[in-house]
């Protein structure tokens, strides 16, 4: 199954395409690169272990991230990541970014992690995130295997789903563990669902 998130994107302001289920911030972990913090104005996730990877680039999508988490049954993870590289190739093919959705549990991680930072990823999306420590954690076993790997320092970049409240009273020390942060719009779909509340009470601006 293939879903798109398109928003219009002026280039300067910093805002990108709402994901299924919570906020997303780009992260870049990397210094030196943060003047070239993409900006992407349509993602589409597609399972990393589908059928439908040979389509998605002709979905016209300026990121396709390769999802590791939900989308894919957890009988099917370990072979998905053993074609990751093949996939990110697959996606690339006209141009669009490609991108990784990762697990948060830890042992899951660690093993989409090991998949995922080689040549031609673009950026990790973790999901679930709840503290800037984890983020930085996260940075370093990234900065560790790109270092290993010889590949450029600042290649992975990061997006960052919030999707608790806790969370979202956390957003300004999450924005801050990166200097490279930048916010996207929340889903407000995960929130009203969360909070059991009715939507124009937190979200309307009259």
């Amino acid at each position: 199954m293939l879903r798109t998130y398109r928003k219009p994107l002026k280039p300067s302001s910093g805002i990108g395409s709402e994901t299924a289920r919570g906020a997303v911030q780009v992260h870049s972990n990397r210094h030196d690169n943060m003047n070239a913090v993409p900006h992407w104005r349509s993602l589409l996730f597609v399972p990393a272990y589908s059928a439908n990877i040979a389509s998605a680039p002709e979905r016209g999508a300026d990121g396709i991230i390769l999802d590791l988490e939900d989308a894919v049954p957890e009988g099917s993870k370990q072979e998905a990541r053993q074609q990751l590289s093949e996939s990110v190739a697959t996606v690339r093919r006209n141009g669009a970014s490609a991108l990784v959705r990762v697990n948060h549990e830890l042992c899951a991680l660690a093993a989409d992690l090991d998949a995922s930072v080689i040549p031609g990823v673009n950026a990790l999306v973790l999901p679930k995130v709840e503290s800037s420590d984890w983020v930085r954690e996260v940075g370093g076993a990234v900065n560790q295997l790109e270092q290993k790997r010889g590949l450029a320092a600042g290649q992975i970049r990061f997006l960052t789903q919030i999707e608790s409240p806790r969370a979202l009273q956390r957003l300004p020390e999450i924005a801050s563990s990166d200097p490279g942060w930048q916010p996207w719009p929340l889903a407000q779909r995960i929130f009203v669902q969360l909070l059991a509340v009715r939507p124009n009470s937190i979200f309307s601006c009259s």
